[in-house]
């Protein structure tokens, strides 16, 4: 059953863990948040599923989450610069 919460949940919810997280690893973006929170409240996403980032993206986006991707910096893999 899909609770009338649930959105405003999930924004929350995302919002912090996207803010706790990009303390500890610069480099995590928001659906990495997202994971995470559904792992944890997986009731609030029902109504998202199949198509879970695809769903929730625009609920998030008008909620004024920071969609912007990090910079993941660059690394180097033998004697290549790789971009990820």
């Amino acid at each position: 059953m899909y609770r009338k919460d649930a959105d405003r949940n999930i924004v929350r919810d995302v919002r912090q863990r996207l803010t706790d997280m990009r303390q500890q690893m610069p480099a995590a973006d928001w659906s990495m948040a997202v994971f995470a929170s559904r792992t944890e409240h997986a009731s609030w996403y029902r109504h998202y599923e199949p198509a879970l980032l695809t769903g929730v993206e625009p609920l998030l986006r008008n909620a004024g989450v920071d969609m912007s991707e990090p910079d993941k910096g660059t690394s180097f893999i033998g004697n290549v610069a790789s971009d990820q």
